[in-house]
């Protein structure tokens, strides 16, 4: 089952968002990961993109964040997952941010999974 491939992916990312330290995002994002953002920006390698959740976090403070995935499908080694997320300040208050994402996970050479590209747009709150 894929959960099992990359659930410590997503612990470690939930973390980042948890405790503000994004070096928990070197156990999800790939050494040359890309994230696609809304008009046209894109994050190009690990150190960009935490870089950019780094700055985000020290704006928001850290937050609870929430993904569930509407699909999931594998091909080879690699694994595609589409689905929203759901970012709060903490589990009581109102949502801060929702959105959609498609991401592709690409095996790593100890067997992990991590993102190695990501779509990601916002909704309308």
């Amino acid at each position: 089952m894929y959960v099992e491939k990359i659930s410590r992916a997503r612990e470690c990312f939930a973390k980042a968002f948890a405790t503000g330290d994004v070096s928990y995002l070197d156990e999800v994002y790939d050494s040359n990961a890309e994230i696609f953002l809304e008009g046209g920006i894109i994050l190009r390698g690990i150190e960009d993109i935490s870089l950019k959740i780094k700055k985000f976090l020290d704006l928001i403070g850290p937050s609870n964040i929430d993904l569930s995935t509407v699909d999931f499908w594998e091909h080879g080694d690699v694994l595609y997952e589409n689905g929203q997320y759901y970012l709060k300040k903490s589990e009581n208050e109102k949502l801060y941010s929702h959105g959609c994402y498609v991401l592709i996970w690409k095996i790593q050479r100890d067997g992990t999974y991590k993102i190695y590209r990501e779509i990601k747009m916002d909704l309308v709150v």
